[in-house]
């Protein structure tokens, strides 16, 4: 027996689109007009609005900014670093330009010293990108951690766990735990055309938690002459290892 509903919104009468199944709406719209309609006024200019807070963009980005903590002397020393390094990088050429215009960026490669002109700041020359990225690859470490427990402390593993996000080791979220970080880093060895093996050797490296791995960035934590050192002890230690 089919069963025929009426719509408690616009009163069409409507077929279920399976069977044994109860529907009040023949369709989403009905069911959006069926829902109370409750208002609030604006926390900035006080106009009656639907939405949670503001009536618009610009009463909340007006709200915001005039209850905005002020700036510490930190942060306005780094804000102005910033636009002053961008003053210099900047190249705008208005002299004998009449008309709309495009702001260009001097870039220096920091591999080839190609001085070259973009749209944006841009550390590396086009024509080097994708040579970077089969370094950064070559530089990857391809060794297991329990493979020398002589030589890693797993303690602060077992402490913090590895980090991973929801898509990373079975669905498991841990922000706060524990990723492998290249001593030298990837971008200096790139720079100065330190052979890959040296920068995936694992005396390059070092378990670090990985918040304080994205604050290093690409900075060194040690020399290459302290890796240096470090390697020889590391194959003195395990002389049957083949990278």
């Amino acid at each position: 027996m089919t069963v025929i509903f009426t719509c408690e919104q616009c009163s069409i009468k409507f077929f279920p689109s399976r069977t044994g199944q109860v529907r009040r709406f023949c369709g989403t719209e009905c069911a959006k007009k069926s829902r109370p309609c409750k208002t609030t006024h604006c926390l900035q200019c006080n106009t009656v609005t639907f939405n949670p807070k503001f009536c618009s963009k610009s009463c909340a980005a007006t709200h915001s900014n005039l209850n905005r903590a002020p700036m510490t002397e930190r942060q306005k020393q780094a804000i102005s670093k910033t636009l002053k390094a961008r003053k210099k990088r900047k190249a705008t050429w208005k002299d004998n330009i009449f008309g709309p215009y495009t702001i260009a960026y001097r870039n220096v490669c920091c591999k080839t010293g190609l001085i070259f002109y973009a749209k944006t700041w841009q550390k590396y020359h086009p024509s080097v990108i994708a040579d970077k990225k089969h370094y950064a690859v070559l530089c990857k470490f391809r060794f297991s951690i329990g493979q020398f427990p002589l030589w890693f402390d797993g303690k602060i593993i077992l402490d913090h766990g590895w980090y991973s996000t929801p898509g990373s080791r079975k669905g498991v979220k841990n922000l706060n735990g524990v990723s492998r970080d290249h001593r030298i880093s990837v971008d200096y060895g790139y720079q100065h055309g330190i052979d890959p093996q040296i920068i995936q050797h694992p005396a390059n490296c070092h378990l670090v938690l990985h918040t304080e791995n994205q604050r290093k960035n690409t900075k060194c934590s040690i020399t290459i002459e302290k890796l240096m050192d470090d390697i020889s002890a590391f194959d003195a230690l395990y002389p049957k290892w083949h990278k």
